[in-house]
């Protein structure tokens, strides 16, 4: 009985040592959540002690080559931090904040960006492998060179991102025309119902340098059904040379 004991005790001596010489910072108050094996707790790293938790303030902090794997930090914000070199692989970043923040070379594969607000940031290199990053804002972000090999962007934004020498361009390719072309049916849907709406109640026609508007009048109970009055308004405009727009305003 006495061997497992000692081998136990010798086990976890080492790992303790080992954990105090790493250069990505030292874990204090570990916790492990026992479902999701994600951690959080506070680090020290860079002469700081940092709390690494859901919804954590890390607004403009340098975690520069900080071991993150495996955390926790969904909702968290990280305005304008520092994570150059940062290890946060597999970790769980969903709805976090990272505008302008600096990335460049950080390793984030497999880990959960879906719903995050990444505009102007620098991921120049990054490691994006296998990432979720679902309706993800990456307006405006450097991507050059990064690999997004297996990353999951269905519906994410790359509005104005520079997408330069990135690993995986082909996927991105072939997902946004996808988006644009749903985005497209959507607006040609929305003008059929404008359209539907105003059919009948103005009538445009013009020859011999005029114009001769008709309003017709309709009444509803429920702003579904509309039904005519019988009545209606009709006006001639004498068009000008040239190219004109015409719009009306009601007087209130």
């Amino acid at each position: 009985m006495k061997k497992p004991i000692i081998f136990s005790v010798f086990f976890f001596i080492i790992t303790a040592i080992s954990s105090f010489g790493q250069d990505g910072g030292v874990w204090i108050d570990e916790i492990i959540e026992p479902n999701t094996r994600l951690r959080g707790g506070n680090l020290e790293i860079n002469g700081n002690i940092y709390r690494i938790f859901p919804n954590s303030n890390l607004r403009n902090v340098d975690l520069t080559g900080a071991n993150l794997t495996w955390s926790i930090l969904a909702g968290s914000k990280l305005n304008g931090a520092i994570l150059r070199d940062a290890n946060l692989r597999g970790s769980n970043l969903a709805s976090i904040s990272l505008p302008e923040a600096n990335l460049q070379g950080a390793d984030l594969s497999f880990v959960t960006l879906r719903n995050s607000y990444l505009r102007d940031a620098d991921f120049t290199g990054v490691k994006l492998l296998g990432a979720n990053l679902r309706n993800a804002d990456l307006t405006g972000t450097d991507l050059r060179n990064a690999d997004l090999t297996g990353a999951d962007f269905t519906g994410a934004d790359f509005t104005g991102a520079v997408l330069s020498g990135v690993i995986g361009l082909n996927e991105i390719i072939e997902v946004l025309p996808d988006e644009k072309d749903q985005r497209i049916v959507e607006l040609e849907t929305r003008l059929a119902e404008y359209q539907n709406g105003r059919a009948g109640s103005i009538v445009i026609d013009s020859s011999n340098g005029q114009a001769i508007i008709t309003f017709n009048i309709e009444e509803s109970e429920d702003l579904k059904t509309w039904q005519k009055t019988g009545e209606k308004i009709t006006k001639t405009i004498q068009l000008k040379d040239g190219k004109k727009f015409y719009r009306f305003a009601l007087d209130k």
